[in-house]
């Protein structure tokens, strides 16, 4: 599934999934993801790549790094 290929539909469901993801612990998520119902199945592979991505920013020192002024 591309950006393109998304549907109002798909793009409302993927929104709602990854708020709940998110919600949870970063530890949890994995467990979460891998019990989508099979209705889901096409948007877990985006789904996944969105977490991987969140997961990034919560354990990296963005903030430290932001340039000074």
């Amino acid at each position: 599934m591309t950006r393109l290929d998304l549907t109002p539909h798909s793009a409302a469901a993927l929104n709602r999934l990854l708020d709940q993801a998110l919600d949870l612990a970063p530890a949890e998520r994995e467990q979460w993801l891998a019990n989508l119902p099979a209705e889901f199945a096409a948007l877990q592979p985006r789904l996944q790549d969105l977490l991987s991505r969140a997961a990034c920013v919560e354990t990296s020192d963005f903030l430290g790094t932001l340039p000074k002024f």
